[in-house]
């Protein structure tokens, strides 16, 4: 499976340059958030999380996702390579 950037910025609904500025990040995640619901659904079917699944969930089908898919997948997006990431976990 070839996970489409273009495609996820139209999934939601990006349509500004993408220079590398904090104004360009902030876009993003902020349509990330609103354009994705959250759902758990996936929860308890089993399915693996796993980028591709989550990819094509979200992306080409349409769907939400849970915490982790939704946190792995804006990474993804960003891996035009032009920002930095760290991942932190944090348990309740």
């Amino acid at each position: 499976m070839i996970l489409n950037n273009l495609k996820y910025l139209d999934r939601i609904k990006y349509k500004g340059d993408l220079s590398v500025s904090p104004e360009v990040l902030n876009n993003l995640q902020k349509l990330h958030l609103l354009n994705i619901a959250f759902e758990n659904l996936d929860i308890h079917t089993g399915n693996k999380i796993e980028l591709k699944n989550t990819y094509n969930k979200i992306v080409n089908r349409g769907r939400g996702g849970f915490c982790y898919e939704l946190n792995g997948l804006l990474p993804f997006a960003q891996e035009y390579r032009i920002y930095s990431k760290t991942y932190f976990s944090k348990a309740l």
